[in-house]
């Protein structure tokens, strides 16, 4: 007898058809009935299935039933990664006895059910593979950031008794230590993540692995290095601030990213990274394994995109020189390197007094006598002539505040002076006297004919000063 799909009401009823749409029903819903299996084994399907994101769209045809058995051809629809993977499975069906005098139908469960070449020991895993992250190419598109090698230090806890939080405790702390990290915070780490998880510590480019940590792995088989590829510049210096770093997503990022970013994925956390990690990432692609404790291999797959590279006008040369510079500047330091004819920025440099700040961009600071050319504007659009004298004191007072010239200032040149001269010898003092004559609202005007006080997006982060 042939059974074609039909739409019955949930229930195992006397024929395989019932099974049949209580499975297929039960399974878009996530969560199957033991009395669906012979033997109550919902528990061996939610095992087989509990590595994918979402539950399948599973319908039936084509049942035949012969004496007490019967089968039935499953059509399997999963939705990854906006896509659909489709294939088909058979369902064996036994008849058993029920309570009292009445007898029903259940499925045989075999792996095989779920996914027609499942093996006993597997299970479907679904897992999201990154595209090598795109480059951030300088001045004639020379690469200056792209993925180099690097060395993942961490701690594997299959290689650890399950039961003895004790060594896990003494592994991870001996670990953090030697790779000088907070031993409370990683301690606590490994103790959240399951029992068979790989607890990051650090991440080292290939050629600085201290010789300590290579020990500590050779010594203890539950540190593992692992060789990878990280999006990196030539050197940690080279214009950290500005181009950002590549991380592992904190859950702020997640949260923010629309579904785009999920736990434990590699995103841009700071810098150019971060403001244009979508361009730079591209497009995960998903594979779909048959896992076991012996292997893995690949059952349906859908390959990642590679992102578009970000064009900067940094120059590799004078960008490693300006870093260079700096890095003997004890106080917070910054250098920018324009090329006038374009506006091109050459080098962005901050030194190691910004403690990581992109203040070369975006620092706040007095501007100092750069604005003697604000104020020299505002006053020639008030009326002022280059000619036109200004006195020029030792100090001058300003609401209870004494400002002065530079100490080396020269005493000839104080007194009444044209305003070509005051400029020409950075007379602080005249340029805030002649402030006096300008109306509300003038020096603001002039600063922002100049760009000064105004904000753009130039693509990065930058400030623009205010009045």
């Amino acid at each position: 007898m042939t059974l074609v799909s039909s739409c019955a009401p949930f229930g195992l009823g006397e024929g395989p058809q019932q099974v049949l749409d209580a499975f297929t029903q039960s399974v878009a819903k996530g969560k199957v009935p033991d009395a669906l299996f012979v033997g109550q084994d919902a528990a061996a399907y939610d095992r087989v299935v509990s590595g994918m994101t979402a539950d399948p769209i599973v319908s039936w045809a084509d049942a035949t039933t012969k004496d007490d058995r019967a089968s039935a051809t499953l059509t399997w629809h999963w939705t990854v990664s906006g896509s659909t993977w489709v294939y088909r499975s058979t369902a064996k069906m036994v008849k058993v006895a029920g309570k009292g005098e009445s007898n029903q139908w259940q499925i045989e469960y075999q792996p095989s059910l779920v996914e027609p070449s499942l093996q006993a020991g597997e299970r479907l895993v679904e897992q999201s593979v990154q595209p090598p992250r795109a480059d951030i190419l300088g001045a004639d598109d020379a690469p200056i950031v792209s993925e180099r090698p690097v060395v993942r230090v961490g701690l594997d806890k299959t290689r650890l008794p399950a039961d003895n939080p004790l060594i896990l405790a003494r592994v991870a702390t001996k670990l953090a230590r030697t790779v000088d990290i907070d031993v409370n915070d990683y301690v606590e780490l490994a103790k959240k993540m399951g029992p068979n998880a790989f607890v990051p510590a650090i991440v080292y480019r290939k050629a600085e692995v201290p010789p300590e940590v290579t020990a500590l792995a050779a010594q203890t088989p539950a540190v593992l290095t692992i060789a990878d590829q990280l999006s990196l510049a030539s050197s940690k210096e080279f214009a950290a601030p500005l181009l950002g770093s590549v991380g592992a997503a904190t859950a702020e990022l997640v949260q923010n990213s629309g579904g785009r970013i999920a736990p434990g994925d590699l995103t841009g956390t700071s810098g150019l990274q971060l403001r244009y990690d979508e361009q730079l990432a591209g497009t995960d692609g998903t594979t779909v394994l048959a896992k076991s404790k012996s292997g893995q291999r690949v059952l349906f797959s859908i390959d990642p995109v590679v992102g578009q590279p970000l064009r900067t006008t940094l120059d590799p040369k004078l960008q490693q020189e300006a870093d260079q510079l700096l890095s003997r500047v004890g106080p917070p330091s910054a250098m920018v390197a324009i090329k006038p004819s374009t506006g091109a920025l050459l080098a962005v440099a901050n030194g190691p007094g910004t403690d990581g700040q992109n203040i070369a961009t975006y620092g706040r600071y007095a501007p100092g006598s750069t604005f003697k050319m604000v104020t020299a504007l505002a006053l020639l659009r008030a009326g002022f002539e280059p000619s036109s004298r200004v006195h020029c004191d030792e100090s001058i007072s300003v609401d209870g505040k004494e400002f002065a010239n530079y100490p080396d200032y020269p005493a000839s040149a104080l007194g009444a002076i044209t305003l070509t001269e005051a400029i020409a010898h950075s007379c602080n003092t005249a340029m805030i006297s002649a402030g006096d004559k300008l109306s509300k609202g003038a020096l603001a005007q002039a600063a922002a004919s100049l760009g000064f006080g105004v904000d753009h997006d130039l693509g990065f982060p930058a400030y623009f000063g205010e009045v």
